[in-house]
Parts: C-alpha cells; sequence; structure tokens
C-alpha cells in the first residue's frame, strides 16, 4: 500500500479518488476540490481554419524500465499507430508538426520516414499549437491546454496500455484511439467535443483549495493551541504543587 504522511490530499475529482483508492491511499484524506491551474485557462474564440495538424511526443522510452511496467507501451507503440494512418490522412491536412518534448535532445526517427510525410520536427508544441486545430498526444499537459483553448484534441494510447493517464479521453473529453483505423475515421469525421462539461465542473476550485486549506490550519493551529495550554497547566500546577 502506498504510504502518505499528509493528513489531507486534494484531489481533481471523484474518479481520481477512485484510482488513489484502489492503489492504497485512504479515502478519509481525500478531497476533492476540482483544479486551479485549468480552471484560470481562458478559452479563446478561435475560427477553425487552419489546416494544420501536431503530435506532441513524450519520451517515455527514456524510463522504460518504469514505463513498460506501469504503463505497458511506450511512445514508439504511439508512432506505430500514427504512421500507419498518416497515408489516409495526410492530405487532409497542410502541415503536419512533430512536437519534440522539451525532455528529449532528438527524436529517433528515420528521417526517410519523416521526408516521406513531409513532417516538420519543432522543437515543443507551444510552438506549433497557435498554427493548429487539432493536436494529437499521448497525455502530455500541452493537450490539456489545447482542449481548453478549444482546439480538437485526440489520445493516442496503444490497445495493449496497462492504463490510461490521460485524465481528458479517461473522462470522455476527447476521443480515446487504440488503433491506427480509429485515427484514420476519427480525423475524418467532425469529432470536435466540447469542453463545457469540464470547464462547469472546475469552477470554484480555486475557492474550493482555500477553504479547505484554511480549514486544515485551524485544525492544526486549534490541536496545537490546546496542547501548548495544557502543558503550560501542568506545568503551572506543579509549581503550585512546590
Amino acid at each position: 500500500k502506498t504510504k502518505i504522511l499528509a493528513t489531507k490530499i486534494f484531489m481533481i475529482d471523484k474518479l481520481s479518488c477512485e484510482e488513489a483508492i484502489s492503489e492504497g491511499v485512504d479515502k478519509k484524506k481525500l478531497v476533492i476540490i476540482g483544479q486551479p491551474a485549468l480552471e484560470s485557462i481562458k478559452e479563446k474564440k478561435i475560427k477553425k481554419k487552419k489546416k494544420n495538424i501536431l503530435f506532441a511526443n513524450q519520451p517515455l522510452a527514456k524510463h522504460k524500465k518504469n514505463v513498460l511496467k506501469h504503463l505497458g507501451y511506450d511512445e514508439t507503440d504511439v508512432w506505430k499507430i500514427l504512421f500507419k494512418a498518416l497515408p489516409e490522412i495526410r492530405n487532409d491536412f497542410d502541415d503536419f508538426f512533430f512536437a519534440k518534448h522539451p525532455d528529449e535532445d532528438e527524436v529517433n526517427i528515420a528521417k526517410k520516414k519523416i521526408n516521406d510525410n513531409n513532417l516538420k520536427v519543432i522543437e515543443n508544441g507551444q510552438i506549433g499549437l497557435n498554427n493548429c486545430d487539432t493536436i494529437i498526444g499521448m497525455w502530455s499537459t500541452l493537450m490539456i491546454d489545447a482542449f481548453f483553448l478549444g482546439k480538437d484534441v485526440i489520445s493516442i494510447i496503444p490497445e495493449f496500455a496497462k492504463t490510461n493517464n490521460c485524465i481528458l479521453s479517461k473522462r470522455k473529453f476527447i476521443p480515446l484511439v487504440k488503433t491506427s483505423a480509429k485515427l484514420v475515421k476519427i480525423l475524418k469525421s467532425d469529432f470536435r467535443y466540447e469542453n463545457k462539461k469540464i470547464k462547469n465542473s472546475l469552477k470554484g476550485s480555486t475557492k474550493r483549495l482555500k477553504d479547505s486549506l484554511k480549514l486544515e490550519i485551524d485544525k492544526f493551529y486549534n490541536q496545537f493551541k490546546w496542547q501548548a495550554l495544557e502543558k503550560s497547566y501542568h506545568y503551572n500546577r506543579d509549581i503550585f504543587i512546590i
């Protein structure tokens, strides 16, 4: 079981609580508050006109031992799904950006494959985010940014994966793709998912965080105060007896 010293753990929603409990966390410690950082993201009104697409890479193989044990796949498995689908969807888009993760210097993909599919490798996803209406990835934070900005987002998780770490597709806010055939089908359809549901669920996250923190601080302060008074009482009583 997971040993955690914190007296309270703030969670984003009910699903995250269930996952924590399944990993051995005491449910009495869990408090649902939402996510203040996500609540603060302001949606931009975007007119869909840029027929560009971006894939946000994640260097999972860099931590292969832990990744395979926990996830059961790495980025090369996701690339296979992506590249198998490219011949059928590449001409539907003008530019196809392959964004490196900030944690990687080079992408281990053959130059021929990059050239044959006319891919543009860029240093990070933020560079291409404003120039693309469609974002594909595994479960990166860039996908969350894109989703809240009103862009079309797709999560690729191989069908043999042990778990899905994408908080968006796991909650059915965006499409989850497990095969190249499904990726082609999604990209050729009007799959846009609304982000209003999750945005509404996050309203008040900051206030709930502040209220919860105040409650815990007050509890700690009161407990400490009574302990101090009790010690003071015993100390003064001893002096009186002497």
